[in-house]
């Protein structure tokens, strides 16, 4: 993706996420089924919690 690893560090965890996907697309991946809004959220919250995100 060509980030190095101090400017994804610096990235939210949903601002790293829309790029990836973003990434991905362009690479001709077709869509997953992802994970669900409450998924995301709970996991974003555990990041959140651990000074992750």
């Amino acid at each position: 993706m060509g980030w190095t690893p101090e400017q994804i560090d610096r990235m939210t965890l949903p601002a790293f996420h829309a790029a990836f996907e973003g990434f991905l697309r362009a690479q001709g991946a077709e869509a997953g089924e992802g994970v669900s809004a409450e998924e995301f959220a709970r996991v974003l919250a555990e990041e959140m919690a651990a000074g992750r995100a």
